[in-house]
Order: structure tokens, then C-alpha cells, then sequence
């Protein structure tokens, strides 16, 4: 009978050591961010924000008589006019902001010039400057910072206008208000792991553990009996 206690006695103890062998491998395998239910760290890199694009070319050209230009619109921001005179006579190049018709400007009978100071028609530019301008068979850049709105181009040399040189031109809004994906915009970081997920798996192991160590302290209580027993009856 003691033999049977002894043998007994020696299984519990064995079975007792590997339950708490396992509890504690299970709470060292556990890592500490899990165990806070802290959200594991996003290493994915920032986007980049693209830099801002160079002035837009509009290539216009001048000849007798008339004018283009090539495209006849773009979005506001900085726009590069290279003004190429195909002609065989001189020719100006202004940039009028007006919504009155390319072909329908405030004119001045007198000066046989179309008006570049008046309400609604503004002269906000030229390329080539004044005397010689642009000369025959040469081409005049220069850049301008435009707002949004209709615009029409001429050449303001007398009687030039009248004869036709002139063609509409627009600036449209800026990308970056006109349109969602002209700048990329840096979204906040999520965290990796869902919030709840990383304390759901904290708690299943705290119960796992917690039950192996009562499991544990119960069968050391069990070998703590039993070897009483045997130590009573020898």
C-alpha cells in the first residue's frame, strides 16, 4: 500500500513540474507589448510630397495678322510664354485680363489701340517689351504669375488689333484646389494591430496561466497530503 502511495506520490510531483514548466514558457513566450495590449509601431515610411512643378510652357506665335497660342488654357500658378514672330514686321505681345470677347475690347478710335488701363480689361503683362518688341524671325520668353479668368492676347501695335491679332486665352483653377490627387496628402498612421485585438490575446493567456498555476497548486497540495498519509502510517 505505501509503495502504491510512493509511486503515486512520484507521479504527481513530475506532473506538478511539468504544468508549471509550461505555464512559465508560456509567459516568457508572450511579448511585452502584448501583454500591455500596447498596438504594435507602423514602420511603414512617410509618402513623399511631390515638389511643386515648374512654370507651365505656352508656346504663342504672331504673324500678319494674327495670334496663337498653344495651349489656350491652363491651370493658375506660373505660366512661361515663348512668343515666336513668324512675320515679316514687328509685333507686340500683351496679356490682357477681360471677360469681354478677344474681338470685342474697349478701343481707342483716336490711338488705333485696343484700351490696357480700363475697368475690366487690364493689361497685366507683355512679352518683348515696348520698342523694338519682338522683332521678325525672333523669339521673346518671359514668365507670369496668373490668377483664374479669362484673358485675351494681342498685339497692341496701332491698327494690329483691329486686324485680327488677337485669340482668347484662359487660366483655370489650381490643381492643388481643383482636384484631390494633386498633392498627396500624409495620412495619420493606424496602428497595426486593431485596438482590442493585442488585449483579447493578453487576457486568453493570463486565464491559461493563472489556470495552469492553480492546477499546479493543487497538485502539490494533493502530493503534500498524500506524503502525510504515508509518513502517518509508517
Amino acid at each position: 500500500m505505501q509503495l502504491n502511495r510512493l509511486k503515486l506520490l512520484h507521479v504527481l510531483l513530475g506532473l506538478s513540474a511539468l504544468v508549471l514548466w509550461c505555464a512559465l514558457a508560456l509567459l516568457a513566450s508572450s511579448p511585452p507589448g502584448a501583454q500591455a495590449g500596447a498596438p504594435a509601431s507602423d514602420s511603414s515610411p512617410t509618402p513623399a510630397v511631390s515638389p511643386s512643378p515648374a512654370s507651365v510652357q505656352i508656346n504663342a506665335s504672331m504673324a500678319e495678322f494674327s495670334v496663337t497660342s498653344d495651349p489656350s488654357g491652363v491651370p493658375s500658378g506660373d505660366v512661361q510664354f515663348n512668343v515666336t514672330n513668324h512675320g515679316a514686321a514687328a509685333h507686340e505681345f500683351v496679356i490682357m485680363q477681360t471677360d469681354n470677347p478677344p474681338n470685342a475690347l474697349l478701343y481707342d478710335n483716336a490711338s488705333q489701340k485696343a484700351v490696357e488701363d480700363a475697368p475690366g480689361q487690364q493689361d497685366v503683362g507683355e512679352v518683348g517689351g515696348e520698342l523694338p518688341f519682338i522683332p521678325p524671325g525672333e523669339t521673346e520668353s518671359d514668365s507670369f504669375t496668373l490668377p483664374p479668368g479669362k484673358y485675351v492676347l494681342i498685339c497692341n501695335i496701332p491698327g494690329h488689333y483691329k486686324a485680327g491679332m488677337h485669340t482668347a486665352f484662359t487660366i483655370g483653377p489650381s490643381p492643388a484646389t481643383d482636384t484631390a490627387t494633386a498633392v498627396p496628402s500624409i495620412a495619420a498612421k493606424a496602428p497595426a494591430t486593431a485596438p482590442g485585438a493585442s488585449g483579447s490575446n493578453s487576457v486568453g493567456q493570463a486565464v491559461v496561466i493563472i489556470g495552469a498555476l492553480g492546477l499546479v497548486f493543487t497538485m502539490m497540495l494533493g502530493c503534500m497530503v498524500l506524503l502525510g498519509t504515508t509518513l502517518r502510517d509508517v
